[in-house]
């Protein structure tokens, strides 16, 4: 899962430095943002979770990544892409599991099974990105998981969702293509 997130928000970060993207934070309305009407739909309904149930009931159904804190940094989105549809989790109730980013047609499939009382482990089925099992653990409604990478500490926090948020991709890439010739001029 480490190289396969990493790989994916090198692929984020190389897009947005294509583009010439700026500050996320830069109120100076920039050219170079996407359109937001392809990145995210707001009305993304989240399913109500309790820490009642057992690991198992909790986990079955749609998790997308909510936020990536890196050493105390909370991210949400990266060049206008956000962190929900760059790592999604469907977990079923028979122990299947698929990975999958709205970026890419690319899933990764695997299993799941409960390893505690409030945590699970995801394994893929053939993966040279997954060299063991990555840990889950309940945080709150949703789930976490944490690593380590080159002295960062990192942490994905998901949340469970009915419906992933709407994101296209196509359109995304049509408005990078777009920036990257007018950048060019």
């Amino acid at each position: 899962m480490k190289n396969y997130l990493l790989i994916t928000i090198a692929s984020l970060m190389i897009a947005g430095c294509a583009l010439g993207c700026s500050d996320k934070s830069s109120s100076s309305g920039s050219e170079n943002k996407a359109d937001e009407s392809i990145t995210t739909t707001a009305e993304v309904s989240t399913v109500e979770t309790t820490t009642d149930v057992s690991i198992e009931e909790l986990i079955e159904g749609k998790w997308e990544c909510s936020e990536i804190i890196t050493d105390g940094e909370s991210v949400k989105e990266m060049y206008d892409v956000p962190v929900s549809a760059v790592m999604r989790f469907e977990f079923g109730s028979d122990g299947k599991a698929v990975c999958s980013n709205a970026l890419s047609s690319e899933k990764m499939e695997g299993t799941w099974k409960a390893s505690g009382d409030d945590t699970f482990e995801f394994s893929a089925e053939s993966s040279a990105s997954f060299d063991k099992p990555v840990e889950f653990k309940r945080d709150g409604s949703g789930i976490v998981t944490s690593q380590q990478q080159n002295g960062k500490s990192s942490e994905l926090h998901f949340k469970k969702v009915a419906e992933f948020t709407k994101f296209d991709a196509a359109a995304y890439q049509r408005e990078m293509s777009k920036e990257t010739t007018t950048s060019a001029e």
